[in-house]
């Protein structure tokens, strides 16, 4: 499963100084969710804007065909009060479009639950 969930202020701050200029980019609307064209480490990928996100996340398959080695380890939870241990990778590269995210830290966790049904 070739799919990246995007934490926005994470890629959009390391990408855009503030005096770019705005850039385009496609995307598709799927069950509300934001869908990007993106590459990782050269390969095509989907990404999943997440808007509330603080850090971005990548399937343990889709780290594992890319080679990632982990790098660390971060605790984390949701709206439960259950939080559980993720492994971390940064020697990765995001493009999205003509922006660049260099070293790109990325938690590494199944993210079957929020794939797009189309």
């Amino acid at each position: 499963m070739r799919f990246l969930a995007l934490a926005l202020a994470a890629i959009i701050s390391a990408v855009c100084p503030a005096a770019a200029a705005p850039q385009e980019v496609p995307f598709r609307l799927v069950d509300n969710m934001i869908l990007l064209p993106i590459e990782v480490n050269g390969r095509p990928a989907t990404g999943r804007l997440d808007t509330g996100g603080g850090l971005s996340l990548i399937h343990p398959t889709f780290s594992g065909e890319l080679g990632l080695v982990a790098e660390g380890s971060v605790i984390a939870g949701g709206a439960s009060s259950k939080t559980r241990q993720h492994i971390m990778v940064s020697a990765v590269e995001v493009k999205l479009g003509s922006l660049v995210r260099k070293s790109a830290p990325l938690m590494v966790i199944s993210l079957n639950w929020m794939a797009p049904d189309a």
